[in-house]
């Protein structure tokens, strides 16, 4: 079974969610951003954008992908 891999990130503005949101639609894998109960795939643009910006968020995915994982780092808060 797959480590299940968690961040915790920050977006600030439109570029940085739309930065995020080409990164993780490179991955073959899911990767969620979830907030409280609510849970997005990481792959919408709009998804990602309707959980707001400058609030901290999680992002979960099951496998691991050095260029997403470098691509994330950027938003990491913790």
């Amino acid at each position: 079974m797959e480590k299940l891999n968690q961040r915790i990130v920050e977006f600030h503005d439109m570029e940085d969610v739309a930065e995020f949101v080409n990164a993780a639609g490179k991955c073959e894998f899911d990767v969620n951003v979830i907030s409280g109960n609510l849970y997005v795939d990481a792959k919408s643009l709009l998804g990602v954008m309707s959980m707001g910006f400058a609030r901290r968020l999680r992002v979960q995915y099951r496998d691991s992908d050095q260029m997403f994982e470098q691509e994330l780092q950027k938003f990491c808060v913790a």
